[in-house]
C-alpha cells in the first residue's frame, strides 16, 4: 500500500507521516528527496541556470536556486523538468522494496508519483494555524512565511489525477483527532 500525503506548508503532513511511520510505513519525504535530486542533477542544473546557483564548495545553493525559481514559473518548470525524472526513478526503485510506504510532500501532485498512490490525504488547516506552526518550527520571518504561502497558493486537491482516491482531512486544533480521522481511512 502506498499512501500520499499532501497539503500546503504547515498543514501537518509530517505529523501524519510520523504517526503512520510508527505503524510500519516507510516514509519518503519528497522535500528531502528533492534536495538529493538537486545534487544528483548538479551538472544539468548548472547547465541551465549557471554558476550563480552553486556555493563556494561546488554544491547547490538551495537558497539561491529557490529565489531564482519561486518567482519565475518558467524557471521553476525548467528545474522540475530536470529533477523530477531523477526523483521519480530513484523513489520508484526504493518503493519496490516496500510493502507499505508514504509519499509525503506539498508538491506530490506535480510529479508522476501521485499515480502510484492507493490513497492520497489532502490535509487542510486554517492559514493562521499554519503560520503559527511554521513560525515556531522554522523560526523564520513572517515575510518568508507569506512568501511560502504565495508560492503555494495554487495547490489544491483537484490537481491530482482522478485515478487516485483523495481524502480531505482537516487539521485544526486537535492533533489527536486529526490523526485518528486520517488513520481510520487506512486501518478500517
Amino acid at each position: 500500500m502506498i499512501l500520499g500525503i499532501a497539503g500546503k506548508t504547515g498543514c501537518g503532513k509530517n505529523l501524519l507521516a510520523q504517526s503512520l511511520e510508527a505503524r510500519g510505513f516507510v516514509h519518503f519525504d519528497l522535500d528531502l528527496w528533492a534536495h538529493d535530486a538537486l545534487e544528483g542533477c548538479l551538472d544539468a542544473i548548472i547547465g541551465e541556470f549557471g554558476n550563480a546557483v552553486i556555493d563556494s564548495r561546488g554544491n547547490i545553493n538551495r537558497k539561491a536556486i529557490g529565489l531564482l525559481v519561486f518567482k519565475n514559473p518558467s524557471k521553476r518548470q525548467k528545474l522540475q523538468d530536470i529533477i523530477y525524472p531523477w526523483l521519480e526513478k530513484n523513489i520508484l526503485e526504493e518503493l519496490a522494496k516496500c510493502d507499505k510506504a508514504i509519499l509525503n510532500g506539498a508538491l506530490l501532485s506535480e510529479s508522476n508519483l501521485a499515480e502510484k498512490c492507493d490513497l492520497i490525504f489532502w490535509i487542510k488547516s486554517p492559514w493562521i494555524l499554519r503560520l503559527i506552526r511554521i513560525w515556531k518550527r522554522d523560526k523564520i520571518k513572517l515575510s518568508a512565511i507569506f512568501q511560502r504561502f504565495r508560492a503555494q497558493r495554487f495547490l489544491k486537491p483537484q490537481l491530482f489525477s482522478s485515478k487516485v482516491d483523495i481524502h480531505i482531512v482537516y487539521n485544526r486544533l486537535n492533533p489527536q483527532k486529526f490523526i485518528k480521522t486520517a488513520e481510520s481511512k487506512v486501518f478500517n
